[in-house]
């Protein structure tokens, strides 16, 4: 809570509390439904969403995985707090219990994305040590200067997550990519700054995917399964727009392979694409009682 309110201030906690009951249900389903509609749309394209999942959701929610199997999971702590605000003792016992969950489970993951995107150096070495591919952390802009919502964006960002985010330097350690969150992100735009037309979402996401294009770098957009159903149609518009001017629909795994397997870690893109965008989500409660249980928790 104390993350949440320094991220949002008072009025924005309040407002997002307000929100959890009609996002969430009792039980999982609302969510799930969402989850599922989110990787069937990915399908249609022959691609897959990246999910960043709790692992203690994962505990709590074990036929979570039925519905999971056609995403690309990443690993987001085994509980949702903020990795940049804890010790590197707590960092690495939450880490590693994140870690023997998925192992238990049988799941295979290869990224890392830290709760309220807040790493540190000390969260990227641990992770990188203990054997992953990517870490999809940081944050940049995504957004032109001359964007109409940019000033207001890069407020936003500014105050959510930080002004110069850490990453890893990808020439030291060639094994290891940083795939940072293009911002702005589902929570700035549809919490923040009150989109919720598909047409006010297709602009925000059309200017990200032109600058993308034509820089030829790598769109990592967040949606979170909550505001999926808000998001849905922009997203939709968005990756068959990116598919019929040359971008490349990826996981961030498969993204990550790539640049790790390229030449130098080159940035350019296999088969020809202009670009790469990838659609991902984190995802730290299904249901109302994941947010009692995480105060309950503490």
């Amino acid at each position: 809570m104390l993350v949440e309110t320094r991220r949002k201030g008072l009025g924005g906690t309040v407002y997002r509390a307000s929100l959890l009951p009609v996002r969430y249900g009792i039980s999982p389903d609302r969510i799930v439904s969402r989850l599922v509609r989110m990787i069937a749309m990915m399908a249609r394209w022959d691609t897959r969403p990246t999910i960043a999942i709790t692992a203690s959701i994962l505990e709590r929610h074990p036929e979570l995985l039925r519905r999971l199997r056609d995403a690309d999971l990443a690993v987001h702590g085994y509980r949702h707090i903020s990795y940049a605000d804890t010790s590197l003792d707590e960092k690495r016992s939450d880490l590693d219990a994140a870690c023997k969950v998925f192992s238990n489970l049988g799941l295979v993951t290869r990224g890392f994305r830290a709760p309220y995107l807040r790493a540190d150096r000390e969260t990227l070495d641990l992770v990188r040590h203990r054997g992953f591919l990517f870490d999809s952390s940081g944050t940049h802009l995504a957004l032109p200067a001359a964007h109409p919502i940019t000033r207001a964006v890069r407020q936003l960002v500014a105050s959510r997550y930080g002004e110069s985010p850490i990453s890893p330097n990808s020439t030291a350690y060639p094994t290891f990519v940083e795939m940072p969150v293009s911002l702005p992100d589902d929570e700035i735009l549809v919490d923040a700054l009150g989109m919720h037309s598909t047409a006010g979402l297709w602009h925000a996401f059309e200017a990200m995917m032109e600058m993308a294009s034509l820089t030829g770098s790598h769109l990592v957009l967040q949606v979170h399964p909550e505001r999926f159903h808000i998001c849905e149609a922009a997203l939709e518009l968005l990756v068959e727009r990116a598919s019929d001017i040359g971008g490349w629909l990826t996981p961030l795994s498969e993204a990550a392979d790539w640049v790790v397997r390229s030449i130098e870690g080159s940035r350019r893109w296999p088969g020809g694409h202009s670009f790469a965008l990838s659609i991902t989500g984190d995802l730290d409660a299904v249901s109302i009682g994941d947010f009692a249980s995480r105060i309950w928790s503490k």
